[in-house]
């Protein structure tokens, strides 16, 4: 019987259970999410109208040609008399008109705004590209965290679920020296209640995985019922070189990368207000053909078309300085938007270095935990042994339970606030995604 409970109690300790759940392996979840979720969703639909706003066209630098058609209709009754002594007199006289045209504008010059425009609306464009890479780089963050969430949870359900067997082993040892009078009925009762402490522990911690699971699903912008089981354990990589990493955050961090996106903008902004001081030169070109009858007047019929073309010269020779004014206020934007970046790296190399340090020390202390989650283990499997054999008692048996519920909890917890770290630090240093 207790060489029964041993081996258990090892497999529920080293061993994973299957189940007829489907897995979901953690690549997996990203790549679902990377295809559903919401906020990647609307942030990709943002940045294609950003792709399809930055044309030529939009900035101004292809010509515009218009073309109109109007056909006018009339029925009218005149009577007139002339100086010679002619009379006429109409009644119901029928006039069509018809007029068609074609108008084409075209700015060749306007002291370079329009390249500026264009260089600004790519730029916008790139910068869409970096809050893509952002949302997409939270969105997995959040992911890795929900989905080791429930790592931990059935972790901390295995580690219940073993404090649940040892409570039987000591409830049915406590039964049995009852009935043949060792103990009292005092020992069997408490043994009990600490068996159904344990299993409610347990329902409980169920209720814990299926909250975990809805939080992923959400994530993933699938069914919150669907149902499935995760395959990952907590494994951690290195936590690399602080200045290698802090040399590289200026092209590999998304809201640094977004940020110097910005700072150009701003620039171009500038040269779009200093174009104001430049004449605009326009071409224009018109073609216009006029046809029209009537039954009555002087003229019965006219026909008529042609075309005509030119350019035009603009110049503000006077606005009451407000060219001067917008020019200052972008220079003055634009340091703003310098010195903003400048606030934002050093922030960011601080979040770096605070990161690269809490991975590390967190890293070191899961390594501790996990040597006394490993100690635990044998020191539960010696010490089940020597209570079925009497050696000792049961207060001390549930000492060393207590401990072993303790260090299992604290090595689970310890990993996956390693494993948070280490997902935040690749998030920083920009190598979350590839």
């Amino acid at each position: 019987m207790t060489k029964y409970f041993i081996l258990l109690i090892s497999a529920v300790l080293f061993a994973s259970v299957s189940n007829a759940q489907n897995k979901l392996s953690l690549q997996q979840a990203i790549e679902t999410a990377l295809k559903n979720n919401y906020d990647i969703r609307i942030v990709r639909n943002t940045q294609e109208m950003l792709s399809n706003t930055a044309t030529p066209g939009n900035a101004g630098m292809l010509p515009k040609l218009d073309a109109g058609l109007t056909q006018t209709n009339s029925i009218t009754d005149s009577k007139q008399k002339f100086s010679s002594g002619a009379e006429s007199d109409k009644t119901g006289a029928v006039a069509h008109s018809i007029n068609a045209y074609a108008a084409l504008n075209w700015t060749v010059f306007d002291g370079f705004k329009m390249f500026a425009t264009y260089q600004k609306l790519k730029e916008i464009e790139t910068a869409g590209e970096s809050t893509v890479r952002m949302q997409i780089e939270q969105t997995t963050e959040q992911i890795i965290s929900a989905y080791f969430n429930i790592v931990k949870q059935k972790a901390l359900l295995t580690a219940i679920d073993s404090s649940v067997i040892i409570a039987q082993i000591k409830e049915e040892v406590a039964k049995a020296k009852f009935q043949t009078g060792i103990y009292s009925k005092v020992e069997w009762l408490q043994a009990q209640v600490d068996l159904n402490a344990f299993r409610a522990d347990y329902k409980k911690q169920l209720v814990a995985i299926d909250n975990a699971k809805v939080a992923l699903n959400k994530l993933l912008a699938q069914d919150v019922t669907t149902q499935f089981d995760v395959m990952e354990d907590f494994q951690f990589g290195d936590a690399g070189d602080y200045s290698q990493l802090q040399s590289k955050l200026a092209s590999a961090n998304s809201e640094l990368v977004r940020a110097g996106h910005d700072t150009k903008i701003s620039g171009l902004t500038v040269k779009e207000y200093q174009s104001l001081r430049y004449p605009v030169i326009g071409l224009n070109a018109n073609y216009s053909l006029t046809n029209s009858n009537s039954q009555s007047g002087l003229i019965l019929e006219s026909r008529s078309n042609g075309i005509n073309y030119g350019f035009t010269v603009t110049y503000n020779l006077f606005n009451g300085f407000n060219t001067s004014r917008a020019i200052r206020n972008a220079k003055l934007d634009y340091e703003n938007s310098r010195i903003s970046f400048d606030q934002l790296k050093n922030s960011l190399e601080g979040d770096l270095l605070i990161a690269w340090q809490n991975f590390k020390n967190l890293l070191d202390i899961a390594q501790m935990e996990k040597q006394n989650s490993e100690m635990s283990n044998e020191t539960v499997r010696l010490a089940l042994e020597r209570y079925r054999s009497g050696a000792i008692s049961e207060l001390q048996l549930k000492d060393i339970q207590q401990s072993y519920l303790q260090a299992q909890t604290s090595y689970i917890s310890a990993a996956y606030d390693a494993k948070v770290a280490e997902t935040s630090l690749k998030r920083i240093s920009g190598t979350l995604i590839k």
